[in-house]
C-alpha cells in the first residue's frame, strides 16, 4: 500500500540542490515560511528520517521532504493528514523556483471495509495532474470519484502527448487512467513512479512550515496526530465534533452528529466523546437527542462512513 504522503505529492522541474536553496526562506504572504529543518543543516537526510518526519500529520501541511527524481525534476511532498496535496502551493513553489511546478494526485483507496456493522471508504479514487509556471495554471485534468458520482474536468491547452488519451470513454473514471498519468510524467522527463524513487533514493532534505499565526499554529500542532489515529475511522469525527465544542449553544447537533459517528465507528473514543455529548443532550433537549443520534445512525448504516 502506497504511504499517505505519496497518495499526491508536487514536481519541480529543477535539480534538487537549487529546490531547497531556493525554498528555504521563501515566504507564503502573510501565512507562512519555510525553513530547513534542522535549520542550517549542510547535509540530507535519510529515508528513515524522512519516514518519521512525515509520521507527524497535520492540518494544514507544517511538514516538507524533497528528494530528487532525476537530474531535472525534484519531487516535494508532504505531512498532511490526508496525504500529500499541493493546490495552496502549486503558484509559490513555481514563482519562487521559477520554473514550472506539477501537482499530481494518483489515489486508489480500494473497495470500502466493513467496520463493525457499517461500511468505510479510506478515501476516494482520484487522478489529477495540474501544470502551472510562475504566471499561473498552464493545464489541468482532473478524474475523481465525487462521492458517488465520477467526475471529469480539463482546463488550459492540451499538452502533445495527450492526443492518444479517450476522453471521450463511456465511463468517465476510464477518461483520464493511472496509466494515461504515467505516460504524461514520462513525457515530461519523469521516467520512473515517484514513489518508486522515495523507496530507493537516500537523499531527503526537510523543510518546515512555520505558519505565521501563533494561535493557529497551536491549535494545529494541538490537533496533531499519527497515522494510526488518521486510519481509526471514527477519529476525523472526533475532531471535527471538538471543533464544534466552543460553539455548543448554536452548533449542539453538529456535536451530536460528529461525536455520535466517532462513538459508532470506534467504540474505544466512548470515554472521549462522551462528556460532550451529555453536554449537547442538555443543551437539545433529551427527545430532539435521540431523534438525531437516531438519525446519524440510520444514515451510516445506508451510507457509510
Amino acid at each position: 500500500m502506497v504511504p499517505r504522503y505519496l497518495h499526491g505529492y508536487g514536481l519541480i522541474e529543477a535539480p534538487l540542490t537549487d529546490c531547497v536553496a531556493r525554498l528555504d526562506g521563501a515566504r507564503r504572504a502573510g501565512q507562512s515560511v519555510l525553513y530547513r529543518h534542522p535549520p542550517g543543516q549542510p547535509t540530507s537526510s535519510s529515508r528513515e528520517t524522512a519516514v518519521r518526519y512525515l509520521s507527524h500529520l497535520t492540518y494544514p501541511a507544517t511538514r516538507w521532504v524533497l528528494f530528487g527524481v532525476n537530474d531535472e525534476w525534484t519531487a516535494a511532498v508532504n505531512n498532511l493528514r490526508d496525504g500529500s496535496y499541493f493546490a495552496d502551493s502549486a503558484r509559490m513553489i513555481a514563482s519562487v523556483c521559477q520554473t514550472r511546478m506539477c501537482r499530481v494526485v494518483d489515489y486508489d483507496p480500494g473497495r470500502p471495509r466493513q467496520v463493525g456493522d457499517y461500511q468505510i471508504r479510506d478515501g476516494y479514487p482520484a487522478r489529477i495532474f495540474e501544470l502551472c509556471n510562475s504566471e499561473g495554471p498552464l493545464r489541468a485534468i482532473c478524474c475523481v470519484l465525487d462521492g458517488d458520482r465520477w467526475t471529469f474536468e480539463t482546463s488550459g491547452d492540451p499538452l502533445p502527448v495527450e492526443v492518444s488519451f479517450d476522453y471521450t470513454a463511456r465511463l468517465k473514471r476510464d477518461r483520464f487512467t493511472s496509466e494515461n498519468l504515467s505516460t504524461l510524467l514520462a513525457w515530461l522527463g519523469i521516467d520512473r513512479p515517484v514513489p518508486a524513487v522515495f523507496a530507493t533514493t537516500e537523499t531527503f532534505f526537510l523543510l518546515d512550515e512555520r505558519l505565521q499565526n501563533t494561535q493557529w499554529s497551536a491549535h494545529v500542532q494541538a490537533h496533531a496526530c499519527t497515522s494510526e489515529q488518521a486510519d481509526d475511522p471514527g477519529y476525523r469525527y472526533l475532531q471535527r465534533g471538538l471543533g464544534w465544542i466552543p460553539h455548543m449553544r448554536t452548533h449542539a447537533r453538529s456535536v451530536v452528529s460528529d461525536m455520535t459517528r466517532a462513538v459508532l465507528l470506534s467504540p474505544h473514543l466512548h470515554d472521549q466523546a462522551q462528556p460532550h455529548l451529555a453536554a449537547a443532550r442538555r443543551q437539545l433537549g433529551e427527545r430532539e437527542f435521540q431523534h438525531l443520534a437516531s438519525e446519524v445512525e440510520a444514515h451510516l448504516r445506508q451510507h457509510g462512513g
